[in-house]
């Protein structure tokens, strides 16, 4: 028995091992840099800086790619039908070269002082890469790579517009685009609406110097910081509904909160994302402050701003400051072991500036 407690283990590490290598992706691709103008990937905006691969309807971005037997491959993201679509596009390696060359003397050829072929540019490989499926690669190629046509599928065409089409390689998969893998370093843009989940820690600082009147001074609590559970509905890129639940790990406080938040993107790196918030929040609160019990509560308005870093494709950071105006709460304090004393004003104002630090996932 014990032998096979302690051989299980082996046992299912080898056993999945079997299974990874049995479900491996096919050959790896190399990903080529056409020219240090644009990079590995080849943005809306390069495409119609440079006029290249303007054939296709809906074009999103493309990665040029290299297989092990030496022929290319166009990786293009389309729009179709309201979603991302990934298909495969071969081309010879001539036609790559001239794309490549026509990119690097782009301003040249617009002043009719170049002539392609003069001087073709010496391709570059990113150092990320990319898996496609066996069946793709063609084996035992021997001669000069001959560039496999696309056909092109074509859809019913819309009311008042003109016929449109997308490129589909024949492949096992029929003629659906094929299912390549990501690839290092790029990021899909994201399919909305969707959910985010973030948690984090918040500082809460109220104003106590009402209760001095009947504590002899101004209390303290141990209040900060405050633990937040942060779920959020992202509409688009732009606009999301954020849900805020909070507790302090000392005295009694609480937080409930509903905002919008609406993001932006003005800087040239996409991984930072400042943004606006504005919504309803709502807090209770109690304690013991000096031997008196109090309880106070209310809801107001909620105004902040703050910025996001991704850390990766589903993960990021968030730096938030924000003020929560809520109404003063006013009272009177009576001591019930001296009821000669007059009673004394209190006040408590849980308005606070609040900074803020999360872990999101989405």
């Amino acid at each position: 028995m014990n032998r096979i407690i302690f051989l299980s283990p082996l046992f299912l590490l080898l056993s999945s091992l079997t299974v990874a290598q049995q479900g491996a992706p096919g050959d790896s691709a190399r990903i080529v840099i056409l020219s240090g103008r644009v990079g590995p990937v080849i943005s809306e905006d390069e495409r119609e800086k440079y006029h290249v691969l303007a054939q296709f309807e809906g074009f999103r971005e493309a990665v040029v790619l290299q297989f092990p037997d030496s022929s290319y491959a166009v990786r293009v993201t389309l729009v179709f039908a309201g979603e991302l679509r990934d298909t495969l596009i071969r081309f010879s390696g001539a036609t790559i070269v001239m794309m490549a060359e026509k990119i690097e003397h782009f301003e040249e050829l617009e002043r009719g002082n170049y002539v392609i072929g003069s001087h073709p540019p010496t391709l570059t490989y990113d150092s990320g890469g990319v898996s496609v499926p066996r069946g793709l690669v063609p084996r035992g190629v021997t001669g000069p790579i001959v560039s496999e046509p696309s056909r092109r599928e074509a859809r019913p065409q819309p009311a008042g517009g003109t016929r449109s089409s997308r490129f589909v390689l024949p492949s096992p998969y029929g003629a659906e685009p094929l299912p390549l893998a990501r690839i290092s370093g790029l990021h899909m843009p994201r399919y909305y609406p969707c959910v985010a989940f973030a948690f984090g820690i918040r500082s809460y600082a109220p104003d106590f110097s009402g209760l001095a009147s009947a504590t002899g001074s101004v209390p303290r609590m141990d209040i900060s910081p405050i633990i937040q559970v942060l779920p959020e509905v992202l509409l688009t890129e732009e606009i999301g509904i954020q849900a805020d639940a909070g507790i302090s790990p000392g005295d009694k406080c609480y937080f409930s909160a509903i905002s919008l938040v609406l993001y932006a993107h003005p800087f040239g790196d996409p991984g930072w994302r400042p943004f606006i918030e504005g919504g309803y929040v709502w807090t209770s609160m109690g304690g013991d402050l000096g031997g008196i019990d109090f309880t106070a509560g209310g809801g107001g308005l909620r105004l902040g701003a703050g910025i996001e870093f991704l850390l990766g494709s589903t993960a990021g950071i968030v730096l938030d400051v924000c003020y929560d105006h809520l109404a003063k709460k006013s009272s009177f304090f009576s001591d019930w072991m001296n009821q000669g004393e007059p009673a004394a004003p209190v006040s408590l104002d849980l308005s606070s500036i609040q900074f803020g630090i999360r872990l999101k996932f989405q």
